[in-house]
C-alpha cells in the first residue's frame, strides 16, 4: 500500500497545518500580501513562501494528502427529489462561486439521493502542489475537501484527524481535486 499518504497538509483560510510521520509538524500563516479572500495575489512569492516552509519541515519524499478546510471550499448539496434538474442547479452554483471562471476547480460527488458540489481556487492548488514539488515531496496523492469525511468536528488533535484522513481511501477518492 505505497500510495497511502504519510504527510498531511491541512489548509485553512489563514494558513497551513503540517503533520507527517516523517516530517516536522508545523503551522504556516499566509501573509496578507500573498493570499487573501481565496485569491493568490502573487503566485511566485506565495509558492516560494510555501516551498520554504515545506523544505524547512522536511517534507522530502512524502506522500502528501492535502485536505481543504470548509473555509477554502465552496460547497452545495442538492437532494435529487427537491430540484429535479441537478445539472441546472450545479451550473448555477458554479457560476455564483466568487472566482474567475478560469480559476475555479469543481468536483461533484453523487450518492443515491444527493449531489454534492465542491469548488475552490485552482490557482491556489497549483501553487501548493508546485511548492511541494519544489520541496521534493515524492507525490501529492490527493487534494480533498474535509467535508467528504463527514466529521462531526474538525476541532480534534491533528494527529487524530490525520489518521482518519490517511486511512479513508474512499473519501480521498470521492472528491479528489487532482482527478480529471
Amino acid at each position: 500500500m505505497f500510495s497511502k499518504p504519510n504527510t498531511l497538509v491541512y489548509v485553512h483560510r489563514g494558513g497551513i497545518i503540517l503533520y507527517g510521520k516523517h516530517a516536522t509538524q508545523g503551522r504556516l500563516q499566509f501573509p496578507a500580501n500573498t493570499f487573501t479572500n481565496l485569491e493568490v495575489i502573487n503566485s511566485r512569492v506565495f509558492t516560494q513562501f510555501c516551498q520554504e516552509f515545506f523544505a524547512e519541515k522536511h517534507v522530502k519524499h512524502g506522500r502528501v494528502l492535502i485536505v481543504l478546510d470548509y473555509s477554502v471550499v465552496f460547497e452545495k448539496s442538492i437532494a435529487f427529489d427537491e430540484s429535479g434538474k441537478p445539472d441546472m442547479v450545479r451550473d448555477a452554483f458554479v457560476a455564483a462561486v466568487p472566482l474567475e471562471p478560469e480559476q475555479r476547480i469543481v468536483r461533484t460527488v453523487t450518492t443515491t439521493d444527493i449531489l454534492r458540489i465542491f469548488a475552490t481556487n485552482g490557482d491556489f492548488l497549483t501553487c501548493l502542489t508546485e511548492a511541494l514539488t519544489t520541496a521534493e515531496a515524492a507525490k501529492v496523492t490527493n487534494i480533498v475537501p474535509v467535508a467528504v469525511y463527514n466529521l462531526d468536528s474538525t476541532k480534534q488533535p491533528v494527529s487524530k484527524l490525520a489518521e482518519l484522513f490517511f486511512s479513508d481511501a474512499t473519501a480521498r477518492k470521492a472528491a479528489d481535486f487532482l482527478a480529471e
